[in-house]
C-alpha cells in the first residue's frame, strides 16, 4: 500500500509513494536503493518488507520504536540497529504488534515476527558484560553486590537477575519454591565492582564450600537491560518470534528478545499440506516459531577464512511469564560456523540454548548463562527442562553456566543434555559458507561414533536435579562404535540435587577435572542420596575419571555396573559418605539379561580419601564401597570383577585388590534363575563352587584377605 521513494526518516512523508507517513494498517515496501531511517517513537506499520537493495535502519543516539506485526528482511534487503561502528547508545526498540495470525493466507504461521530471509541482519547494542560471578555471599537485606570482577557499561536502572543458588533437598522438601530473583541497579562503583540496589534482596544466595567449609564457588548476577530490544506487544495474546535461515547475514549483538516465541512445551500440531499445494490441516502449536531461531542458516557464500557464519553475543532472550511454556529460547537449527557467546537466557522453557537436529557443527558456544528453565508438557527430552541441549557433538561448548533448571516430570531439570540417541549419519559442511542440503558442499558422518570436539569449563549449580547428562556417546545403545576418546573437561556441579552426572551409554569417556560441591546438611539426612557421577545401569567402556574434587556428597562416584573393559579412577581427591562405590555387574533396566552380562575392572590410583566432618545420615563412611547386589535377579554374580587399588591416599606401594565381603570362600553363592547368573546348583558356597565349577562371586574367592579401617569390602595385599 506504501513504498519508500527516496532515502530518509520514516516520519517525513517525502520519503513514501503517496506521499503520506504509513499507518498501523499499511503493507510498507523498502525499495532498492532507498534507506529509511526509524528515528521516533511512532513508526507504524502492518508488515514492512525490505526488498533487495533496501534498507531500513534505526536511529543509535536517540529512541527509536518502530511497530509492525511482521518484519519482512528479503534476500539482497538489510535491517539495521546499530552497527559495531555505531552502537545504539539511545533505545531501539521493534515491536511485534501481536496481530492475531491470517491463517487463510499464512497456515504455517510464519508471519507475525522478524524474519529474514537470505537478507542481512545487523543488530549492535550499547556493549555491556553480560554477566558477572559475585565476590561474596549475597544475604537477605543486602543491598550491595560485590563482584569478582568489573562489569562495563552497567548503570542505574538496569534489571538484574540472581540465580537460587542453594542446595535443594529434593527428597525430603515437598515442594520446590524458587528464591532466584530480579533487582533494579541504583548506582555502580567507579571500579565497577560493587553494584547497589534500589531496594534489599529478599534472599540468601549462598555459594558452596568444600568439606573444611572453605568457600569454593560463588553464583553469578546477569543483566537484563540491553539498548535494543525486540517484543512482542502483546505477551498474552499472539507472540511474535525471530527466524534467520537461508544466505542471511546475521550478527546480532547486545539485544533484547523479550517476551517472544509461540511453540509451547506441548504436544505439537503442525499444519499438514495436502497433494494439491493447499493444506488438509492447520497446526495448532506450529514448530520452530521460537524467541530466537537461526534455522538452516548457512550465511553468505564466499565468507572462507576463519570468520563466523553468524554471530549472537551479549544478548538476553527474556520472558515475563510467571510459568512460560514456549520453548527452545536460543535455536540453532542446521547452521553451522556460528558464534553464540556471553548470552543470557531467563526464563526460558525446554531448554535455553540447543542444538535441534544433531548435524550443527563448529559453533562455538560458549560464556553463556542459563537461568531458570522449566520443563513441561509432555513428549520429547528437550521439552523437559534442559539448560543446554545438544543433539550432536561437533560444536565448542565452553565456560557455560546453567542454574536452576527444573521439571515438572519425573526425571527432573538438567543443566547440560548431550542426547545422541539415534543420532546416527549426520550431514556436516566441507568449508563456511557451504549448504548442508547442496550436492558436494558436505560430508557424512556417524554421530555416534563422533567424539565431542570441545566440551570444557562448564558450570551447573542451584535447584538443579542433574548437573551433565550424555546418551549415546560412541555407542549405539550396548555396542561400543570406534572412536577416538572424548574429554569432559573442567566440569563443575555445585548444590545440585541428584546427580553431577548420570551416565548413558558412552564408549572412550574422560572426565578431566570434574569438581563438584554439596551443601553438607543436605546429606545429615538420611533419605538424601545425591550423587557426584553415576552411570546407573547402563553399559559404558572405557572410562578414565582423573583429578577429579568430589565432596560433602552421599557418594562421590559409583563406578558402572554395566561395565566394559577397565573404569580408571587417577589423581583425585574424594571427600564424601561414600567415596567411590563399585556395584556388582548386572542391569536390571537396560539390559535385563545378567549372563550376557561381559566382565569388567576398577583401577583407583593415586587418590586422596577423606571423611566427612559432622553426621552424614547413619551407615558410617567408606574409602571404597563393595556393593554387592542381584540387581533385582538381573546380574552376572560371578563373572570377573577385579578392582585394584594402587598408591592408597598418596602413599606409594600402598597396593592392595578389594573384594566384596561375598567373596569369602563360606560365603553361599545365590543360584541361577532366569536372568540371574549364579551358581548352578544351591547351597555351593564360594570355596566349593571354584573348586567343583570354578565359579566363584565376583570371579575368585577372596582367600587371605581381611578387613581394612575405610574400606566397606575386603583387602588382600599385592605383591
Amino acid at each position: 500500500t506504501i513504498r519508500s521513494a527516496a532515502s530518509g526518516s520514516w516520519s517525513d512523508p517525502r520519503t513514501w509513494r503517496p506521499a503520506r507517513v504509513p499507518s498501523a494498517r499499511d503493507v510498507v515496501s523498502i525499495a532498492g536503493g532507498t534507506t529509511v531511517l526509524v528515528d521516533g517513537g511512532k513508526a507504524r506499520a502492518r508488515t514492512v518488507g525490505v526488498q533487495r537493495g533496501g534498507r531500513l535502519r534505526f536511529a543509535t543516539g536517540a529512541p527509536a520504536r518502530l511497530t509492525a506485526g511482521t518484519v519482512l528482511v528479503l534476500p539482497g534487503g538489510a535491517l539495521e540497529l546499530g552497527t559495531p561502528a555505531a552502537p545504539v547508545t539511545g533505545r531501539a526498540e521493534l515491536v511485534i504488534a501481536g496481530e492475531p495470525l491470517d491463517l487463510k493466507r499464512d497456515p504455517y504461521q510464519f508471519g507475525t515476527g522478524l524474519l529474514v530471509v537470505d537478507g542481512e541482519l545487523t543488530v549492535h547494542g550499547a556493549p555491556r558484560t553480560a554477566f558477572a560471578r559475585l565476590a561474596r555471599e549475597p544475604r537477605r537485606g543486602d543491598r550491595a553486590l560485590r563482584l569478582a570482577q568489573p562489569v562495563t557499561g552497567w548503570r542505574a536502572g538496569d534489571r538484574l537477575v540472581l540465580p537460587d543458588s542453594r542446595h535443594f533437598a529434593v527428597e525430603t522438601v515437598p515442594e520446590y519454591e524458587l528464591q532466584g530473583e530480579q533487582g533494579t541497579v541504583a548506582s555502580v562503583s567507579a571500579d565497577g565492582r560493587t553494584v547497589t540496589l534500589r531496594s534489599p534482596l529478599r534472599f540468601d544466595h549462598p555459594g558452596a564450600r568444600d568439606g573444611n567449609d572453605r568457600l569454593d564457588f560463588l553464583p553469578h548476577v546477569g543483566n537484563l537491560t540491553r539498548s535494543v530490544v525486540v517484543r512482542s506487544a502483546k505477551p498474552s495474546g499472539t507472540r511474535g518470534h525471530v527466524l534467520a535461515t537461508g544466505r542471511s547475514a546475521v550478527d546480532v549483538r547486545y539485544a533484547a528478545f523479550r517476551n517472544l516465541g509461540r511453540t509451547t512445551v506441548d504436544k505439537l500440531d503442525v499444519t499438514r499440506p495436502d497433494d494439491r499445494g493447499g493444506v488438509v490441516h492447520v497446526g495448532t502449536n506450529q514448530a520452530g516459531r521460537y524467541p530466537l531461531h537461526v534455522h538452516h542458516l548457512a550465511g553468505p557464500r564466499g565468507a572462507g577464512g576463519a570468520g563466523y557464519q553468524y554471530r549472537l553475543v551479549g544478548n538476553v532472550v527474556d520472558d515475563d511469564a510467571q510459568l512460560n511454556r514456549r520453548k527452545w529460547a536460543i535455536t540453532i537449527h542446521d547452521s553451522h560456523y556460528g558464534l553464540v557467546r556471553e548470552n543470557v537466557v531467563h526464563n526460558g522453557a525446554g531448554w535455553g540454548i540447543g542444538t535441534e537436529i544433531g548435524n550443527e557443527s563448529f559453533n562455538v558456544i560458549e560464556r553463556n548463562l542459563v537461568v531458570r528453565v522449566r520443563g513441561q508438557g509432555g513428549g520429547e527430552r528437550s521439552e523437559a527442562g534442559r539448560g543446554y541441549w545438544f543433539r550432536g557433538p561437533n560444536n565448542v561448548v565452553r565456560d557455560n553456566v546453567a542454574a536452576n533448571v527444573m521439571s515438572d516430570g519425573p526425571m527432573g531439570g538438567v543443566g547440560f543434555d548431550l542426547y545422541f540417541v539415534y543420532l546416527g549419519e549426520i550431514a556436516v559442511p566441507r568449508f563456511r559458507g557451504a549448504d548442508t542440503a547442496v550436492d558436494g558442499e558436505a560430508r557424512t558422518l556417524n554421530g555416534n561414533a563422533t567424539a565431542l570436539r570441545e566440551f570444557s569449563g562448564n558450570e551447573v549449580y542451584g535447584a538443579t536435579e542433574t548437573g551433565l547428562q550424555i546418551y549415546w556417546l560412541g555407542t549405539v545403545d550396548t555396542k561400543p562404535l570406534r572412536m577416538r576418546e572424548s574429554v569432559v573437561r573442567d566440569f563443575r556441579a555445585w548444590n545440585f540435587s541428584r546427580y553431577g552426572y548420570y551416565g548413558y551409554p558412552a564408549n572412550h569417556l574422560t572426565f578431566d577435572g570434574f569438581t563438584a560441591r554439596g551443601d553438607r546438611s543436605v546429606i545429615e539426612n538420611r533419605h538424601e542420596f545425591v550423587l557426584g557421577i553415576w552411570f546407573g545401569d547402563y553399559m559404558n567402556q572405557g572410562v578414565t575419571i582423573r583429578d577429579a574434587d568430589i565432596q560433602n556428597l552421599r557418594s562421590g562416584i559409583v563406578t558402572p555396573s554395566f561395565g566394559r573393559g577397565t573404569t580408571t579412577i587417577a589423581g583425585s581427591y574424594l571427600r564424601n559418605a561414600r567415596n567411590i562405590v563399585v556395584p556388582s555387574i548386572g542391569a536390571p533396566g537396560s539390559a535385563p539379561h545378567g549372563p550376557s552380562m561381559p566382565p569388567k575392572a576398577t583401577v583407583i590410583r593415586d587418590v586422596r580419601f577423606r571423611t566427612v566432618r559432622g553426621p552424614t545420615g547413619g551407615g558410617g563412611q567408606c574409602a571404597v564401597d563393595m556393593a554387592f547386589s542381584t540387581q533385582n535377579g538381573s546380574a552376572n554374580l560371578v563373572q570377573p570383577d577385579v578392582v585394584t587399588v594402587l598408591s592408597y591416599n598418596g602413599r606409594r606401594g600402598d597396593d592392595f585388590r578389594v573384594f566384596y565381603r561375598e567373596q569369602r570362600p563360606l560365603f553361599e553363592l545365590p543360584v541361577s534363575d532366569g536372568n540371574l547368573a549364579g551358581a548352578p546348583v544351591a547351597g555351593l558356597t564360594n570355596a566349593a563352587a571354584w573348586a567343583r565349577h570354578r565359579l566363584a562371586i565376583a570371579g575368585a574367592v577372596a582367600t587371605g584377605a581381611s578387613p581394612r579401617r575405610g574400606i566397606c569390602g575386603l583387602v588382600r595385599r599385592l605383591p
